[in-house]
């Protein structure tokens, strides 16, 4: 399905891309992934996995470990530093590729550029074949491929969707190099340029931990039909396991939402009383009013909300979510104005 590619990083202090040697195989352990899910059609999960830890070594003695991971949806690695270390590392380059093949049939969305309202994973999904650029599009001019990434590849009879998990405060997410000419898709890290607007970023995009480093999953979820890919859970399996505790308090549902057929207003009562309205007729949980809800009349647009039942949420800017202290002030902020979510929106980075 997915043919020889390019492994390996380099580390500012380490070269971990060639002249790796082979040091240790761990057993094979096998494990059961069950949990439950919040939304979806599968409420309840229960995939088996086998797993096993291969570790290298590079030209200077360093130590690299490698996790694989097959499941009956795909398969998935990831990288790992084991030696314990208090100095901060930073990662200058992953070299990690997926070779698709130059026959296979693309769906991807372009990375879009920097701006105050890019990179934000607003494009449409273009068919393309490995090789061909990321076109201009809705977003302005793009520079790279997002993840996920759908493929056909014909002469597998395979569908794949390639994507990663497990991505924390440890490591940044990732996209696909714009460069394909060979079949082989690259991982990315941001550019240096993005940012959310009012927000200042340290210097350079490159991941920094100190070790030991788990780094996240590269995931290839792997079917025969596109529907394999879509009721798939090997992303979820592969995240780390909920550390939340009760879940009671997350309520998934729909919503209605006023922006997609009035992105430039005007942003009235009446208009999301009549979207409020619209959720409770086709029978939705909630309706999202969008930016400039702040200057409407709360206690009638609450009144509505509650007589249809229908719960509000609010949208805001990710720029009041960079410090502890000022997600809780927004957060107060908005519920206190009778919303009871919040669609954080343009981050514009994925540092």
């Amino acid at each position: 399905v997915i043919g020889a590619s390019l492994l390996g990083l380099r580390r500012r202090d380490q070269d971990f891309r060639q002249g790796l040697v082979l040091a240790a195989v761990d057993d094979l352990e096998t494990r059961q992934e069950t949990y439950p899910l919040r939304a979806g059609i599968m409420p309840m999960v229960d995939q088996p996995h086998r797993r096993r830890r291969f570790g290298f070594r590079n030209a200077a003695g360093t130590p690299l470990t490698i996790d694989l991971d097959a499941g009956n949806e795909g398969v998935a690695f990831r990288y790992g530093f084991p030696d314990v270390q208090d100095d901060v590392q930073t990662i200058l380059t992953e070299v990690t590729e997926f070779r698709v093949g130059l026959g296979a049939q693309g769906w991807l969305q372009p990375y879009n550029n920097a701006s105050h309202y890019s990179p934000a994973y607003e494009d449409y999904y273009f068919a393309v074949k490995p090789g061909d650029r990321p076109p201009n599009s809705r977003g302005g001019a793009t520079r790279g491929w997002s993840l996920p990434a759908l493929f056909n590849i014909a002469s597998a009879n395979a569908w794949v969707l390639l994507s990663e998990s497990g991505t924390d405060g440890n490591y940044c997410g990732c996209h696909l190099s714009s460069l394909s000419g060979d079949g082989a898709y690259r991982v990315e890290f941001p550019f240096n340029d993005e940012g959310t607007k009012d927000i200042t970023h340290r210097p350079g995009t490159e991941p920094r931990h100190t070790l030991p480093w788990t780094l996240p999953w590269r995931i290839i979820v792997i079917g025969d039909t596109p529907a394999d890919i879509l009721t798939s859970t090997l992303i979820t399996d592969m995240a780390p396991p909920n550390r939340i505790g009760d879940l009671s308090w997350i309520k998934p549902g729909r919503a209605s939402w006023n922006w997609w057929s009035y992105p430039d207003g005007p942003f009235t009562e009446e208009l999301y009383a009549e979207f409020i309205r619209m959720a409770q007729a086709y029978g939705w949980e909630y309706s999202l009013l969008d930016a400039g809800w702040w200057n409407c009349d709360m206690d009638k647009l609450g009144a509505i909300a509650r007589q249809d039942q229908v719960t509000l949420l609010g949208w805001t800017h990710a720029s009041s979510f960079y410090t502890a202290k000022n997600r809780q002030a927004k957060l107060d902020e908005i519920s206190g104005d009778g919303a009871m979510g919040a669609k954080i929106d343009f981050w514009c980075t994925d540092r």
